[in-house]
């Protein structure tokens, strides 16, 4: 492993949201000190929900339960970006390769909290690009999760979204 990459994992998106369990993989120089500082944050781990993650390991086809969340993030983040094609050309995106969200910019400038607060009352919520950013930027950007969300309903909100850029503007 590359002395520099720290591996963070977790079946909160595959196996149980609700679960939180997950690991971390430290490069070998940084382990020790990445061990003492879990040992200070907490004085156990969650033993009984590891217990359970043990048991459904055992007992479920992962691969196929992997294929089945796979495809079904898929049909929600294809039910968005066709969405947001229509409703709201003015967005500019990259169709994500996995994950559940969409990386949504545009070209205005201006507060993305002021911007959250009209899609709020717009009946819609996004996560505000800014604590997404490595550095920052005026332009406007936002997160739009799709993850949790029937595909039937991704039409009303891309038109949602449509419509606080409108308002904002």
């Amino acid at each position: 492993m590359h002395q520099r990459v720290w591996h963070v994992g977790t079946v909160s998106k595959t196996i149980a949201p609700g679960l939180r369990v997950g690991w971390l993989i430290a490069p070998e120089a940084e382990h020790e000190a990445a061990l003492a500082a879990k040992q200070a944050a907490d004085l156990q781990t969650a033993t009984v929900s590891q217990a359970v993650l043990a048991h459904a390991v055992e007992h479920i086809d992962f691969e196929t339960l992997l294929a089945r969340a796979r495809a079904g993030y898929r049909e929600r983040a294809e039910a968005l970006a066709d969405a947001l094609r229509r409703h709201a050309p003015q967005i500019s995106f990259v169709f994500p390769e996995g994950g559940f969200s969409i990386w949504a910019q545009t070209e205005h400038t201006g507060d993305e909290l002021a911007l959250l607060e009209t899609a709020l009352a717009e009946g819609v919520m996004f996560d505000p690009g800014g604590a997404f950013r490595a550095e920052p930027s005026p332009h406007i950007a936002f997160r739009l999760s799709y993850s949790h969300v029937a595909p039937e309903r991704l039409d009303e909100a891309a038109r949602r979204v449509a419509r606080t850029l409108a308002r904002a503007r």
